[in-house]
Protein backbone atom coordinates (compact mmCIF):
# COMPACT_ATOMS: atom_id res chain seq x y z
CA UNK A 1 0.00 0.00 0.00
CA UNK A 2 1.40 3.36 -0.98
CA UNK A 3 0.14 6.83 0.30
CA UNK A 4 0.23 9.71 -2.38
CA UNK A 5 0.07 13.28 -1.71
CA UNK A 6 -3.31 14.12 -3.06
CA UNK A 7 -2.38 17.76 -4.55
CA UNK A 8 -3.67 20.95 -2.81
CA UNK A 9 -5.78 22.17 -5.87
CA UNK A 10 -8.02 18.46 -5.63
CA UNK A 11 -8.88 19.71 -2.24
CA UNK A 12 -10.15 23.05 -3.79
CA UNK A 13 -12.02 21.68 -6.28
CA UNK A 14 -13.91 19.76 -4.12
CA UNK A 15 -14.95 22.14 -1.62
CA UNK A 16 -15.92 24.44 -4.42
CA UNK A 17 -18.25 21.57 -5.96
CA UNK A 18 -19.77 21.05 -2.61
CA UNK A 19 -20.54 24.68 -2.32
CA UNK A 20 -21.17 25.89 -5.43
CA UNK A 21 -24.89 24.92 -6.23
CA UNK A 22 -26.69 24.79 -3.22
CA UNK A 23 -29.80 23.58 -5.36
CA UNK A 24 -28.37 21.28 -7.51
CA UNK A 25 -26.11 19.59 -4.83
CA UNK A 26 -28.06 20.07 -1.72
CA UNK A 27 -28.06 16.29 -1.15
CA UNK A 28 -24.63 16.24 -1.78
CA UNK A 29 -23.66 19.08 0.41
CA UNK A 30 -25.45 17.57 3.32
CA UNK A 31 -24.18 14.18 2.70
CA UNK A 32 -20.39 15.46 4.90
CA UNK A 33 -23.23 16.55 8.22
CA UNK A 34 -23.36 13.38 10.69
CA UNK A 35 -26.35 12.97 12.23
CA UNK A 36 -26.12 15.60 14.86
CA UNK A 37 -23.87 18.33 12.86
CA UNK A 38 -27.04 20.23 12.05
CA UNK A 39 -29.02 20.64 15.42
CA UNK A 40 -25.31 21.71 16.96
CA UNK A 41 -24.50 24.20 14.63
CA UNK A 42 -28.02 25.81 14.80
CA UNK A 43 -27.38 25.98 18.39
CA UNK A 44 -23.80 27.60 18.04
CA UNK A 45 -24.98 30.23 15.86
CA UNK A 46 -28.39 30.27 16.59
CA UNK A 47 -31.76 29.13 15.33
CA UNK A 48 -32.27 31.77 12.65
CA UNK A 49 -28.96 32.02 11.55
CA UNK A 50 -28.18 31.52 7.68
CA UNK A 51 -27.45 27.50 7.87
CA UNK A 52 -25.86 27.62 4.16
CA UNK A 53 -23.43 30.16 5.65
CA UNK A 54 -22.79 28.20 8.26
CA UNK A 55 -22.54 24.79 5.89
CA UNK A 56 -19.74 26.72 3.68
CA UNK A 57 -17.67 27.45 7.04
CA UNK A 58 -18.26 23.71 8.15
CA UNK A 59 -17.64 22.06 4.64
CA UNK A 60 -14.24 24.05 4.40
CA UNK A 61 -13.12 23.11 7.67
CA UNK A 62 -13.62 19.59 6.69
CA UNK A 63 -12.12 19.86 3.65
CA UNK A 64 -8.93 21.20 5.33
CA UNK A 65 -8.81 18.27 7.95
CA UNK A 66 -9.00 15.58 4.86
CA UNK A 67 -5.83 17.54 3.66
CA UNK A 68 -4.45 17.55 6.86
CA UNK A 69 -5.19 13.85 7.24
CA UNK A 70 -3.54 12.67 4.02
CA UNK A 71 -0.22 15.01 4.45
CA UNK A 72 0.36 13.35 7.97
CA UNK A 73 -0.17 9.83 6.55
CA UNK A 74 2.12 10.82 3.96
CA UNK A 75 4.30 12.06 6.12
CA UNK A 76 4.67 9.05 8.82
CA UNK A 77 4.23 6.28 5.48
CA UNK A 78 7.82 8.45 4.30
CA UNK A 79 8.83 10.53 6.18
CA UNK A 80 10.15 12.79 3.55
CA UNK A 81 9.22 16.07 5.09
CA UNK A 82 8.22 17.17 8.65
CA UNK A 83 6.51 20.16 7.80
CA UNK A 84 2.23 20.35 7.74
CA UNK A 85 0.70 22.97 5.07
CA UNK A 86 -2.75 24.31 5.51
CA UNK A 87 -5.06 25.18 2.74
CA UNK A 88 -4.85 28.41 1.04
CA UNK A 89 -7.62 31.15 1.95
CA UNK A 90 -8.92 31.46 -1.78
CA UNK A 91 -8.35 27.29 -2.61
CA UNK A 92 -11.76 27.41 -4.02
CA UNK A 93 -11.37 30.74 -5.71
CA UNK A 94 -11.37 30.11 -9.93
CA UNK A 95 -12.10 26.30 -9.49
CA UNK A 96 -14.05 24.45 -11.65
CA UNK A 97 -17.05 22.60 -9.87
CA UNK A 98 -16.13 18.37 -10.48
CA UNK A 99 -18.30 16.19 -12.47
CA UNK A 100 -20.24 13.86 -10.04
CA UNK A 101 -18.28 10.99 -11.48
CA UNK A 102 -14.96 13.30 -10.16
CA UNK A 103 -16.39 13.75 -7.08
CA UNK A 104 -16.57 10.34 -6.61
CA UNK A 105 -13.26 9.10 -7.95
CA UNK A 106 -11.42 11.67 -6.23
CA UNK A 107 -13.01 11.49 -2.65
CA UNK A 108 -12.52 7.68 -2.59
CA UNK A 109 -8.84 8.19 -3.52
CA UNK A 110 -8.30 10.41 -0.59
CA UNK A 111 -9.61 8.06 1.55
CA UNK A 112 -7.62 5.54 0.29
CA UNK A 113 -4.50 7.52 1.21
CA UNK A 114 -5.23 8.44 4.24
CA UNK A 115 -4.25 5.05 5.67
CA UNK A 116 -0.19 4.29 6.42
CA UNK A 117 1.08 0.81 5.63
CA UNK A 118 0.49 0.15 9.25
CA UNK A 119 -2.87 0.65 9.05
CA UNK A 120 -3.21 3.99 10.70
CA UNK A 121 -5.73 6.38 9.61
CA UNK A 122 -4.96 10.07 10.35
CA UNK A 123 -8.90 11.44 10.40
CA UNK A 124 -11.79 11.04 13.04
CA UNK A 125 -13.96 8.86 12.99
CA UNK A 126 -16.45 11.68 12.37
CA UNK A 127 -14.60 12.71 9.22
CA UNK A 128 -14.42 9.34 8.12
CA UNK A 129 -18.22 9.12 8.26
CA UNK A 130 -18.24 12.36 6.70
CA UNK A 131 -16.30 11.03 3.73
CA UNK A 132 -17.60 7.52 3.47
CA UNK A 133 -21.47 10.02 3.46
CA UNK A 134 -20.26 11.67 0.60
CA UNK A 135 -18.96 8.97 -1.66
CA UNK A 136 -22.33 7.04 -0.46
CA UNK A 137 -24.02 9.87 -1.43
CA UNK A 138 -22.22 11.04 -5.03
CA UNK A 139 -22.21 6.96 -6.22
CA UNK A 140 -25.97 7.15 -5.56
CA UNK A 141 -26.94 10.23 -7.60
CA UNK A 142 -24.64 8.73 -10.18
CA UNK A 143 -26.96 5.67 -10.17
CA UNK A 144 -29.85 7.38 -10.45
CA UNK A 145 -28.65 9.63 -13.50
Amino acid sequence: MSVLQIDESEYGRILKTLIFDRSGLDLISRSVFTYNDENHIMRLNGWNSDIDEVSETHIGEWVERLYIANQLAFITQYRERTQIDFLPDEISTGKMPMSMRELYKSPSSIQYNLFNNAGRCFLSGDDMERLTNLIAATARRIIET
